[in-house]
Protein backbone atom coordinates (compact mmCIF):
# COMPACT_ATOMS: atom_id res chain seq x y z
CA UNK A 1 0.00 0.00 0.00
CA UNK A 2 1.18 3.52 -0.75
CA UNK A 3 0.19 6.90 0.59
CA UNK A 4 -1.10 9.43 -1.91
CA UNK A 5 -2.63 12.88 -1.88
CA UNK A 6 -6.32 13.12 -1.07
CA UNK A 7 -7.52 12.74 -4.66
CA UNK A 8 -4.69 10.59 -6.04
CA UNK A 9 -4.89 6.80 -5.91
CA UNK A 10 -2.74 3.87 -6.97
CA UNK A 11 -3.70 2.68 -10.45
CA UNK A 12 -5.59 -0.63 -10.36
CA UNK A 13 -3.58 -3.60 -11.62
CA UNK A 14 -6.02 -4.23 -14.48
CA UNK A 15 -5.21 -0.75 -15.84
CA UNK A 16 -1.49 -0.94 -14.99
CA UNK A 17 -1.08 -4.01 -17.18
CA UNK A 18 -2.59 -2.18 -20.15
CA UNK A 19 -0.44 0.96 -19.92
CA UNK A 20 3.19 1.47 -20.87
CA UNK A 21 5.34 3.72 -18.69
CA UNK A 22 4.72 6.72 -20.96
CA UNK A 23 0.99 6.25 -21.60
CA UNK A 24 -2.12 7.85 -20.11
CA UNK A 25 -5.47 6.08 -19.90
CA UNK A 26 -8.89 7.67 -19.60
CA UNK A 27 -12.02 5.69 -18.84
CA UNK A 28 -15.50 6.14 -17.44
CA UNK A 29 -17.32 3.82 -15.08
CA UNK A 30 -20.99 4.39 -15.96
CA UNK A 31 -22.40 2.75 -12.83
CA UNK A 32 -20.87 5.49 -10.65
CA UNK A 33 -20.79 8.15 -13.39
CA UNK A 34 -17.11 8.86 -12.73
CA UNK A 35 -14.26 9.51 -15.17
CA UNK A 36 -10.73 8.39 -14.28
CA UNK A 37 -7.35 9.40 -15.70
CA UNK A 38 -4.44 7.05 -15.05
CA UNK A 39 -0.79 6.66 -15.76
CA UNK A 40 0.91 3.38 -14.93
CA UNK A 41 1.23 4.32 -11.24
CA UNK A 42 -1.36 6.96 -10.32
CA UNK A 43 -5.09 7.44 -10.92
CA UNK A 44 -7.28 10.46 -10.34
CA UNK A 45 -11.09 10.59 -10.43
CA UNK A 46 -12.42 13.52 -12.42
CA UNK A 47 -15.93 14.92 -12.13
CA UNK A 48 -17.63 18.16 -13.09
CA UNK A 49 -17.51 19.08 -9.38
CA UNK A 50 -13.71 19.29 -9.36
CA UNK A 51 -13.20 20.64 -12.88
CA UNK A 52 -12.27 24.04 -11.42
CA UNK A 53 -9.00 22.39 -10.38
CA UNK A 54 -8.12 21.29 -13.92
CA UNK A 55 -5.77 23.59 -15.81
CA UNK A 56 -4.01 23.14 -19.14
CA UNK A 57 -0.90 25.26 -19.73
CA UNK A 58 0.52 25.96 -23.17
CA UNK A 59 4.10 26.73 -22.18
CA UNK A 60 5.79 29.00 -24.71
CA UNK A 61 9.57 28.87 -25.24
CA UNK A 62 11.65 31.40 -23.34
CA UNK A 63 14.75 30.24 -21.47
CA UNK A 64 13.45 26.69 -21.83
CA UNK A 65 12.06 24.88 -24.89
CA UNK A 66 8.39 25.22 -23.96
CA UNK A 67 5.89 22.41 -23.68
CA UNK A 68 2.46 21.49 -22.41
CA UNK A 69 1.22 20.70 -18.91
CA UNK A 70 -2.12 19.43 -17.66
CA UNK A 71 -2.81 19.76 -13.94
CA UNK A 72 -5.54 17.31 -12.96
CA UNK A 73 -6.08 18.19 -9.30
CA UNK A 74 -3.15 16.21 -7.78
CA UNK A 75 -1.86 14.59 -11.00
CA UNK A 76 0.40 16.63 -13.31
CA UNK A 77 1.07 15.49 -16.86
CA UNK A 78 3.77 17.14 -18.94
CA UNK A 79 4.46 16.76 -22.64
CA UNK A 80 6.73 18.23 -25.28
CA UNK A 81 5.77 21.29 -27.26
CA UNK A 82 5.32 19.40 -30.55
CA UNK A 83 3.18 16.56 -29.19
CA UNK A 84 -0.61 16.42 -29.58
CA UNK A 85 -1.20 13.80 -26.88
CA UNK A 86 -2.46 16.26 -24.24
CA UNK A 87 -4.76 17.90 -26.79
CA UNK A 88 -6.30 14.47 -27.44
CA UNK A 89 -6.72 13.87 -23.70
CA UNK A 90 -8.34 17.29 -23.24
CA UNK A 91 -10.72 16.62 -26.12
CA UNK A 92 -11.77 13.32 -24.53
CA UNK A 93 -12.24 14.91 -21.07
CA UNK A 94 -14.36 17.67 -22.59
CA UNK A 95 -16.48 15.06 -24.38
CA UNK A 96 -17.33 13.73 -20.89
CA UNK A 97 -18.48 17.22 -19.85
CA UNK A 98 -15.33 18.12 -17.91
CA UNK A 99 -14.42 21.81 -18.12
CA UNK A 100 -10.75 22.68 -18.44
CA UNK A 101 -9.25 26.07 -17.78
CA UNK A 102 -6.67 26.97 -20.47
CA UNK A 103 -3.75 29.31 -19.87
CA UNK A 104 -0.53 30.34 -21.57
CA UNK A 105 2.77 31.01 -19.83
CA UNK A 106 6.46 31.15 -20.66
CA UNK A 107 9.08 28.50 -19.95
CA UNK A 108 11.37 30.44 -17.67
Amino acid sequence: MALYKSALFQTPQLIQYRLNDDEIGIYKIPSINEVFVSNKWDTIPISSDNSSKIVFYEILPARGPGGKQLELIDLNIEDSRNSNSLYNLIEKLESYGIKIQKETRYDD
